[in-house]
């Protein structure tokens, strides 16, 4: 069995899909603040790290409430353990003093006034695509795709923990059946836990349970998704929707397996294994300070990122006859498509992804009346995407402001949001109105601004570090040469 316990993977913008593994061996101690800020020494398993204010120390950092030898780091499997050396300031984590401790990678330490973090290594590697077209009920050709399913297959035998990332639609709970299906957990259960559908005062007790009594409407004891979940997987869905304060709570029961009922006064173990995903990019969340970065690297021993079907667009027409070919009964005949509406389905900005894909094939299968074959363009919800764009007719008067080539996307995915035939979900469609938005608005922005990044901040008002991210995120980014 491969052993992938600190493997992830990126497949988001890029031509290929990468693999990047965490190195189990050694990480880095960074010191974030005082003036050794930007001193870094590395941690090898099997060895000690001295950090202090000595200048023999491994880590050295000047400043008066650093001890000369102030604490010890050693490796482990995961993060670090710190061993307060008797200093005079004491060491801290999560605002209280330690002794003796193992924290995980993503932590920050006080060593007195200096702040250390525990950051692991990550390299990449590529992935070879898998010979097949699908894995589980997940299906393409794109090269992306086929080294996704590679991936998936090696993964989903192991217990690694499992962050998928993507745009609305595009099959993240997929890949999460699938992990489970190609398991050797396939037996037990799988359990979904919608971050983002349970109030913020019922998180807790939904995910660990609660006793009867513990707060007002506990009228019996409940089990929570946690213990529902006991020996098979748990998938987390948007799980960057999950409120700061109860991300330590999450991060403690994926490292120990073990869970606290609300209410409760001790600890009871479980034997899950934990997928997540969400339609945020949790680095950048991390960095805007929304997401634990220890809970981030727990999380994401592997991490896959789904291409929107704008960037597999050539598997459109074998995801359509994939899905007109699904519960068809015994001896029908699936609907013929006419070959012309493959440009035009090409072409189309799909803000709903897949998901909005088939939702169009099950809708031309639905109102086909009879008809052979059909043109499913016709059954795009107002028609063509030419007319979203606002073209301008003979007679029509002017428009104030002249839409660039990505507002093709704002409209659509506005005209879609507000389409209640469409199946999207009030969340999925302000998420892809809000994502359609902020790459118009970017690459607008940038453009005026010439590509000049503190101009561009200025007038948007925002931080230029946030900016710079934004844009990145976007593709957008053209290195520092006008920062």
């Amino acid at each position: 069995m491969t052993d992938l316990r600190r493997t992830r993977v990126t497949s988001s913008l890029g031509p290929s899909s990468v693999l990047t593994r965490v190195d189990t061996s050694s990480c880095r101690l960074v010191v974030e603040n005082t003036v050794s800020k930007g001193n870094v020494a590395e941690l090898v398993a099997g060895r000690e790290i001295l950090v202090g204010a000595d200048t023999g120390a491994g880590l050295q950092i000047e400043d008066p409430t650093v001890s000369r030898e102030h604490a010890k780091f050693t490796r482990t499997d995961g993060g670090a353990r710190i061993v307060d050396l008797g200093s005079t300031n004491g060491t801290f984590y999560e605002r209280s003093r330690v002794t003796d401790i193992v924290v995980p990678f993503g932590s920050t330490v006080m060593v007195g006034r200096a702040r250390v973090k525990v950051v692991p290594h990550e390299t990449e590697v590529q992935t070879e695509p898998s010979d097949a077209a699908n894995f589980g009920a997940l299906v393409g050709r794109d090269m992306r795709m086929r080294q996704m399913f590679s991936l998936l297959a090696d993964v989903a035998p192991t217990d690694a923990t499992v962050v998928i990332e993507g745009e609305t639609g595009t099959g993240k709970e997929l890949v999460a059946s699938a992990l489970h299906e190609y398991s050797e957990r396939k037996t037990k259960p799988f359990v979904v836990f919608d971050c983002s559908a349970v109030p913020h005062d019922l998180v807790e007790s939904s995910l660990f349970g609660h006793i009867k009594g513990s707060f007002t409407g506990a009228t019996a004891n409940r089990q929570g998704a946690f213990k529902r979940a006991h020996g098979g997987t748990i998938f987390l869905d948007e799980i960057g929707e999950l409120p700061l304060d109860l991300q330590p709570k999450l991060l403690r029961a994926i490292e120990s397996r073990t869970i606290q009922m609300v209410g409760g006064d001790g600890y009871e173990r479980v034997d899950v294994r934990v997928v997540a995903a969400t339609n945020r990019n949790l680095k950048q969340e991390v960095r805007a300070g929304r997401f634990r970065e220890d809970l981030y690297y727990r999380l994401a021993v592997v991490r896959i990122v789904l291409p929107s079907l704008r960037e597999r667009s050539d598997d459109i027409e074998l995801l359509v006859e994939h899905f007109l070919r699904q519960d068809l009964s015994e001896g029908q005949v699936p609907l013929k498509v006419d070959p012309g509406s493959w440009a035009a389905l090409r072409d189309y900005p799909w803000p709903g992804n897949v998901r909005e894909l088939k939702n169009l094939a099950m809708r031309a299968r639905s109102l086909s009346r009879g008809q052979d074959m059909v043109k499913l363009q016709d059954f795009i919800q107002r028609d063509e995407v030419s007319d979203f764009v606002g073209l301008k007719k003979a007679g029509d008067t002017p428009a104030p402001v002249e839409l660039g080539e990505a507002a093709v996307d704002v409209v659509a995915a506005v005209t879609r949001a507000l389409d209640l035939s469409n199946g999207l979900s009030f969340r999925d469609a302000k998420t892809a109105v809000i994502e359609a938005f902020e790459r118009q608005y970017l690459q607008d922005l940038i453009g005026q601004a010439e590509g000049n990044i503190s101009r561009a901040a200025q007038q948007a008002q925002m931080d230029r570090k946030h900016l710079r991210e934004l844009l990145k995120k976007n593709g957008l980014w053209q290195g520092e040469a006008n920062s």
